[in-house]
């Protein structure tokens, strides 16, 4: 079974998004309080449901 998806995910490609896609990934998960490694692995994965 798979693990449920992190709402964080959707609050990092927002607001990834919202800044015209310029934000750089370690200032969103500063933003977010979550590890730099893991907003990348999710833009990698096309934040999956792009």
């Amino acid at each position: 079974m798979a693990n449920e998806r992190s709402p964080e995910r959707d609050k990092a490609k927002r607001n990834w998004m919202e800044s015209g896609r310029s934000m750089k990934l370690k200032d969103i998960a500063t933003a977010l309080s979550i590890g730099e490694t893991q907003v990348r692995k999710w833009k990698s994965q096309r934040w999956l449901g792009d």
